[in-house]
């Protein structure tokens, strides 16, 4: 039985005879080759990025453009005026009120009412 040691130094031996026997020609094209292989991987960065450099700062100023727009679209929103808001807090004191509420079922009529009367 033949130990690492042996076994490692009958291949070298055996690819060192093979690498003897190739054509100079053949040889230069494996250098070639050997020395490109080594330059593209010293070339590369050290970890591993699943998108091009140019991804990063787009979606960054895409998230920017996306946030803007929301907050400008909601803040010019009707749903956020300050008519909504004030109708909204008046409707909450009608229903917290103690006054009975079939005055304020013909509230329209008083209000026109009031509108039309003349200033005296």
């Amino acid at each position: 039985m033949i130990d690492d040691d042996d076994f490692e130094t009958i291949l070298r031996g055996k690819l060192d005879r093979s690498i003897s026997d190739i054509d100079d020609s053949v040889s230069n094209q494996l250098q070639q080759a050997r020395k490109k292989a080594l330059e593209s991987i010293s070339n590369k960065p050290s970890h591993v990025c699943l998108f091009p450099n140019w991804v990063s700062p787009l979606s960054a100023s895409t998230a920017f453009a996306i946030v803007f727009f929301m907050l400008t679209s909601t803040w010019n929103s009707n749903n956020f005026s300050p008519n909504n808001d004030i109708a909204a807090m008046q409707d909450i004191a009608l229903l917290n009120a103690d006054d009975d509420l079939e005055l304020y079922k013909n509230m329209d009529f008083y209000l026109w009412l009031e509108l039309d009367e003349p200033a005296s």
